[in-house]
Parts: C-alpha cells; structure tokens; sequence
C-alpha cells in the first residue's frame, strides 16, 4: 500500500544535461574536450580539471557493477514496488551511475549483467532506468 507520493526530481546546474538527454530518450554524460575521458555531468573535469566539457549522449548499454535488492521502500511512494533492485551500472563509456534495474526477477540479478538504458517519465521529468539486454 502507496502511503505518500514520490519526490520529484528537480534538475539544476549541471543536472539539466542528464534529464534534458533522458527527455529526449538518451543517458546524457559529458566528455572533457582536453583529456577526452566520459563523466557524469559537472563543470568540471574530474580527472584533468579542464573546465570546458561538452555534453554528449551515451549509448545507453553497459553492465552491473554492483547492486542491492531493496525489501523496505527507501522513501515514502516505492511501497508497492518493493522488492526493487538498485544497481550501480558501468556504462561502456565507463563512466558509472545509480539506477534501478527493471523487468529483471531481483533473484537472477548477477555482477556482469548487460543492461539496456529505457525510460520513464513522472511529474513531468524524464529519467533512465534499466533493463536486461
């Protein structure tokens, strides 16, 4: 039983890249234009500090990393989902995020799985997440 609504995301800063790319059906990460290495979206390179990075889409596959198979809702709304699996997914850009792992029983998730980036929309704000290729 749902006992509150889900939060809404609210992009800002940097975020924006990430959500506008997922409202248009892609996981949106950024490429430093010195170095030339993938990263989540900042201003910032994370691994030469040049400052001038350029957003570009992911190809939306990659592979589990690690995860976690959730039996309590973390938050008030995920009630009826529980159990859910949240995964830490290693795109092939290498570059690694948290999402939730869809369509796939949270017993036959395994290290290594190859995932598909699909997407969901609520509230108005667009938002990967992943399933089983």
């Amino acid at each position: 039983m749902t006992t509150g609504a889900r939060p809404r995301p609210e992009p800002r800063g940097e975020e924006r890249i990430f959500f506008e790319a997922a409202a248009r059906g892609h996981v949106g990460i950024c490429r430093c234009r010195v170095c030339g290495r993938h990263f989540l979206p900042r201003v910032v390179c994370p691994f030469c500090w040049a400052q001038d990075p350029v957003a570009v889409d992911a190809a939306g596959t990659g592979s589990v990393h690690s995860f976690t198979v959730l039996h309590r809702a973390g938050l008030p709304g995920f009630e009826d989902d529980v159990p859910y699996v949240v995964a830490l997914i290693e795109l092939d850009e290498g570059v690694r995020l948290v999402s939730n792992v869809v369509g796939v029983d949270p017993d036959e998730m395994r290290i290594g799985l190859r995932l598909q980036a699909v997407f969901s929309e609520r509230d108005g704000v667009s938002f990967p997440q992943f399933v089983a290729a």
